[in-house]
């Protein structure tokens, strides 16, 4: 072949554009990068989608509305007080903002309908009444200015949380509670003053009213002889006059329906009562009480067994009238002063002389006040303070502490008690554990200790006591034939035995003797 000659058949390798590396593998693949003006492009679609976005999302957060609270049917719920209340006016707009010259009825109206915080949304709600009837009592009465203790009052929305309203049963939840758990109005000793209102009868599930001791004027409402359901009414120790609604007195003729009224009525009361008895009215409940405080404290209850002769349960200290017991002076015996703190200062209402516990407080008052409770007890919690006796330190009842019967024990151990233990502590016939060893107590032992039927631990040792163990201790680990009684007094601690201060009469086991 002549040179410079192609041969058409003959190929020629370009290395340069060879698809393998040197070492024979195969070249990576570069992608061609875009155009400039396509990735500005991309860019550009990316942020428009963006803003779009943007401005979407502030459109909708600013032109979202809040959630509208339910209507309040305003009309509605005003008619429902048009029909069961009166002193408001004809239409619900006729009651604007509050003012001074406003009836306490159209301040509650408006309350109850425009700001009560519970905001009732349904005509239904029974009680959408009680706040309305017990807001009128607050404007009534000077729960903005005169009232002491006022907590919840027109700002709780739980009814059962304010200040006086007593609730039974699970009151934690309003929305769940009917309106027949509010059985107690209870408004004792807390400033009210003014007239009480018509409306308060509208509570027709109450059973018990406590308005006693306040500055309360004008007359008692005849509508309330229509709370068929009331127990107890305690109007007494205000200003209260005119006369006692009839309707109210013949509520007190119905079994089961208030047995318990007390006003200031009576000869020297403001409230005219023809027809009252002598409990119902302050003055002669306390002599009626006293009577019983000095009968059941001077002589033996009928049911007493024979051989209890020989127990004088008295107290001759007592005057004939409790008008003799006046404040409490040092001079006064215990037995005087837990008189006088009984009548006239125990924060418990007094109730009937058959009321079993009025004994045992006026009894434990007199172990107060004998045994040096204001000035040497190391702890003398709630006592004398707390209308509940089974709250008293020392004080332990089982079940339901509204039962005297269950009055279980008197644990006063170590508290530093000196002084005596007086006649009176006999009265406790319902207390089955008594435990006052450790203490300071001198003197004997009372022999009215025997009308203890129900004592089964008596422990009285390591005091200072001293004399003999009354015949009538012994009788209740005894019977006539001398065989031990194991359902009586099973175990009872003295100072005894043969070089103690307490002689037994050799009738004491050894391990009572300490």
């Amino acid at each position: 072949m002549a040179d410079g000659a192609t041969t058409p058949n003959s190929c020629k390798l370009d290395l340069s554009k060879s698809k393998n590396n040197d070492d024979g593998s195969p070249k990576e693949k570069k992608l061609k990068p875009w155009p400039n003006d396509f990735r500005l492009m991309d860019i550009g679609i990316v942020s428009c989608v963006l803003i779009v976005g943007i401005i979407i999302a502030v459109v909708v957060i600013f032109t979202q509305k809040e959630p509208q609270e339910p209507q309040r049917p305003t009309t509605q719920l005003f008619d429902v007080l048009k029909n069961s209340a009166n002193f408001l006016p004809e239409s619900y707009e006729d009651i604007i903002a509050t003012t001074e010259d406003n009836t306490p009825q159209e301040r509650a109206a408006d309350w109850v309908i425009h700001k009560d915080t519970r905001k009732v949304v349904s005509a239904f709600d029974k009680w959408f009444i009680v706040r309305y009837v017990l807001a009128t009592l607050f404007y009534s009465t000077g729960g903005e200015t005169s009232w002491m203790d006022k907590t919840g009052w027109l700002q709780d929305e739980n009814t059962c949380e304010w200040k006086g309203v007593e609730c039974v049963g699970n009151t934690s939840v309003e929305r769940i509670v009917g309106v027949e758990q509010f059985v107690e109005l209870d408004l004792n000793r807390n400033g009210l003053e003014g007239k009480i209102p018509e409306e308060v009868a509208l509570l027709d599930n109450l059973k018990s009213v406590f308005l006693n001791n306040n500055k309360l004027n004008g007359t008692i409402p005849a509508e309330f002889g229509n709370m068929t359901l009331l127990e107890v009414i305690h109007l007494q120790k205000n200003e209260l006059t005119g006369d006692m609604p009839a309707s109210l007195i013949d509520l007190t003729t119905e079994p089961g329906v208030l047995t318990d009224i007390l006003s200031d009525c009576g000869d020297s009361g403001l409230i005219q009562c023809e027809d009252c008895e002598d409990l119902w009215c302050a003055s002669t409940r306390k002599d009626a009480i006293f009577n019983k405080l000095l009968y059941e404290t001077t002589a033996l209850p009928e049911s007493v067994d024979n051989y209890y002769s020989l127990v004088e349960r008295g107290i001759p200290t007592l005057p004939d009238d409790y008008a003799a017991i006046i404040d409490t002076m040092d001079s006064n015996t215990p037995q005087e002063r837990a008189a006088d703190w009984l009548l006239h200062k125990d924060p418990r209402p007094l109730n009937t002389p058959d009321d079993k516990w009025l004994l045992v407080r006026y009894a434990l008052a007199t172990l107060f006040f004998s045994t040096g409770g204001e000035t040497s007890w190391v702890d003398k919690s709630n006592w004398l303070e707390h209308e509940d006796t089974c709250k008293w330190k020392g004080v332990r009842c089982s079940g339901n502490s509204t039962l005297v019967e269950n009055f279980e024990s008197l644990t006063l151990t170590n508290n530093n008690l000196t002084g005596e233990i007086t006649p009176d502590f006999g009265l406790l016939d319902e207390v089955k554990f008594v435990y006052m060893n450790d203490n300071e107590l001198t003197g004997t032992i009372p022999p009215e200790l025997g009308g203890m039927l129900s004592a089964r631990n008596v422990y009285i040792q390591a005091n200072e006591l001293t004399g003999q163990v009354p015949d009538t201790v012994i009788e209740l680990l005894y019977d006539d034939n001398g065989i031990f009684l194991k359902d009586n007094l099973v175990d009872f601690r003295s100072d005894c035995g043969t070089s103690a201060k307490i002689d037994c009469l050799g009738q004491c086991f050894l391990e009572w003797c300490f």
